[in-house]
This record gives structure tokens, sequence and C-alpha cells, in this order.
């Protein structure tokens, strides 16, 4: 079977400010209601790429022998089209390519612009120069109309040579086997989160769970009841933001390091509302302190044994054998 080795980057990313001490919990809340149902897997060599917005599906890297696609002189305002997918070992299929362009013998400082063919210019160039000056920059760009990517040339007239290194397609999210590193079938590949953290695998058991790309679990939002001299003990609740009586399926697995275990949410009909938690010890990915409030909600957690759940016995360690493979 052909293995896809894979890592997740962002081409673009956004900054948000840490709020405030009276905001803080809410800010948390949110922030793990958004991220409620992520899943597992890592892998190495090539790239999966979330390209621009969190919707836009990941795609993963190859590298290819460079390339040259053209290599002559623009004059001012100049517009060329070049090919670059279905050729020179990009397949038709591409969804963006990796270029290096280099300018020289520019006639005044200049700037070139790379974008699809068929879209808008974009209001900032890729490549800027002055007046003789050689430079090289890498560049990422989708690919547009009829495979092409188009350049267009700002001020004066400069050498304009471009060749292709690379090419991003889409990552299949289906139908996809996901083993660690041992080869032990995880389970189905269900989807890559965007955010780069790892892949939602449905077991063999038809359970749902997140691991890192190195095999570990991530943590969760967890709360604990019990006595507080001793932090995250007891009954386990999964946060639910703040918005009590939510409905989360008992196969969405998480797990637990201070208990030590996975989880499942507790329900019936496959289905868990949650509910108050009150008598709070701790809160398990802010270091178990002893300051959180006695009133939260969540969905209460049962523990999950790997063999349960359909995964190797290692992940009752809080992981499985690293880095992870995807299979076809």
């Amino acid at each position: 079977m052909a293995l896809v080795n894979i890592t997740i980057t962002r081409r673009s990313a956004t900054t948000e400010a840490t709020p405030d001490a009276p905001r803080a919990r809410r800010w948390r809340r949110r922030a793990a209601a958004a991220a409620a149902v992520v899943a597992v897997v890592g892998v190495a060599g090539g790239i999966a790429e979330a390209t621009g917005d969190s919707s836009s599906p990941p795609s993963s890297y190859t590298a290819v022998t460079p390339a040259v696609l053209t290599s002559a002189t623009m004059a001012a305002s100049a517009t060329k089209d070049i090919v670059v997918a279905g050729t020179a070992g990009v397949p038709a299929g591409a969804t963006s390519v990796q270029l290096s362009v280099t300018v020289a013998q520019g006639s005044v400082a200049g700037d070139l612009f790379v974008y699809p063919t068929g879209a808008a210019q974009p209001s900032s160039a890729n490549v800027h120069w002055l007046a003789g000056e050689a430079v090289t920059i890498p560049v990422t760009s989708q690919v547009g109309t009829a495979g092409k990517v188009r350049l267009h040339n700002g001020l004066g007239s400069a050498l304009v040579k471009v060749s292709v290194v690379g090419y991003y397609a889409a990552l299949p999210t289906s139908g996809v086997a996901v083993n660690d590193a041992n080869g032990a079938l995880l389970g189905t590949l269900v989807d890559v989160d965007p955010a780069g953290s790892g892949v939602t695998v449905l077991t063999p058991n038809g359970y749902l769970v997140t691991v890192n790309w190195d095999g570990t679990f991530p943590p969760a939002q967890l709360y604990y009841q019990g006595t507080g001299s001793v932090p995250c003990s007891g009954a386990a609740f999964l946060s639910d933001g703040g918005v009590y009586g939510s409905v989360r399926s008992t196969f969405l697995l998480n797990w637990s390091a201070a208990l030590g275990t996975l989880l499942a949410p507790v329900g019936t009909n496959n289905l868990s509302t949650s509910g108050e938690a009150g008598g709070i010890t701790g809160l398990e990915n802010q270091g178990c302190d002893t300051t959180q409030p006695t009133y939260e909600t969540g969905w209460q957690m049962t523990a999950i044994t790997p063999a349960t759940a359909g995964l190797p016995a290692q992940a009752s360690r809080g992981s499985v054998a690293g880095p992870i493979a995807l299979s076809n």
C-alpha cells in the first residue's frame, strides 16, 4: 500500500488579543467549544497545507525536479500566462504550485505580480527589485484557468525567469486507512483539521478520536469533581463551552492525563446532554489548579479502554506509536 506522509502548515494566520482576566474563562470556553471534535494522526516528508481560510481543504505538497517554465524579458505593463499544471512533473489536478521567480536586468525599480490566470490582480506584488538588481523569490500561487499562472510586470522592462519546484494537490479525506508507526490500524481517515493539529479518525469500533502528529492525544477542556486537596480527581466532565444542555455523541473520545484513560460521554441512545458539573477541583488543561468556580457545565465522562475503542493497547498510556501514516 502506498504511504502518504504529511505535516500541516498554514499560509495565512490571524492574531487574537489575549483576553482580560474577567473574560478569560469565557474565552477559554469558546475556544474549547470550537475545538470539541478534532482528531488524530501524524507523518513525515511532504507538506499538507490548509490554504487561505479555515474552510479551504488541506492539500499535500510534492517536490519536483526544478524546471524552467519561462525565461524572457517582459516589457513595462506586460502580462504573460504560463502553463504550470500538466507539465514539468506537475499533474493536471494540482491546486497550487511552488515557484522560484528570478528577476534581473530591470531598467528601473519594479514589481512583479504572480497570481492565478482568470483571477483579479492582487493589490500587492510578489517580487520587488531595484534597477539592475537580481533577486530570486519563492512564490506560491494557486493554479488558474486552463492550468495557468499569470505574470504581470509593473514599471520598466526586466528579465523574468520562473521555475516550478513543487505543487499542492487535494488531500483525500475519506477511504484512507490510518496506521500507527507499528503498522497497527487506527481506523479510517474522516477529516484533516485545517488548523493543523491532526486528523479525525473513525476507529474500527466506531469511535472518533484525535491524535497529534507524534501519536499523542491532545489535551481536553476537562473539569473534575473530587476533594480540593487532590485537584483533577473524581468524576470527569468535558466542558461544553458554557452552552448548557448541548448534545454530543457518546462515541467521541478524549484523553484524560489526570486519570490516565480515554474518556467518552455518558448518555443514552448514543447521545449525551451536558449538565451541571459542581464540586470542581481543577481544570486539567490549565494545570489542574484549584481556583476554578464550583459551578461549571459539561458532559459527564466515563472511562473507555483501548480495546473497547478499537485502538492499540498503547493508547492506555496517552498515545499511539508515532509518527502516524496514511495508506490507500
